[in-house]
């Protein structure tokens, strides 16, 4: 990450609440706030571990 990148980015999670960012396959930051977080979890709660585990193998490889 530049040091410019890096500015903005932490311009950006103190202004927004942000929690941290991943970038895309273009390198622009999407960044991720506690809200965004809280629901993915809500959506994976009902979710079997085992399907959990593959998708994290999947993203891994």
């Amino acid at each position: 990450m530049s040091q410019h990148t890096s500015a903005k980015f932490q311009r950006n999670t103190e202004q927004n609440n942000y929690l941290g960012a991943i970038i895309d396959q273009d390198g622009r930051e999407i960044p991720i706030s506690d809200a965004m977080i809280e629901n993915s979890l809500q959506a994976l709660q009902d979710t079997s571990a085992e399907f959990i585990c593959r998708l994290a193998q999947r993203a891994a490889n």
